[in-house]
């Protein structure tokens, strides 16, 4: 359950901000290189580390 809404709050941070931030920068350039799916599995990780260091 949790490992489903971080995917989602990962698809929605890389595709519907419209303000660039890095996490999104770095994504994007996944997304370029891996394909948009992988990019979002990639994010997902990164994502939590983020939540959990900055509350």
């Amino acid at each position: 359950m949790l490992r489903k809404a971080l995917y989602e709050a990962a698809n929605s941070a890389l595709f519907q901000l419209k303000r660039p931030f890095a996490l999104q920068l770095w994504g994007g350039k996944m997304a370029g290189a891996k394909g948009a799916k992988r990019a979002g599995t990639f994010v997902t990780p990164k994502l939590l580390h983020y939540s959990i260091r900055f509350g």
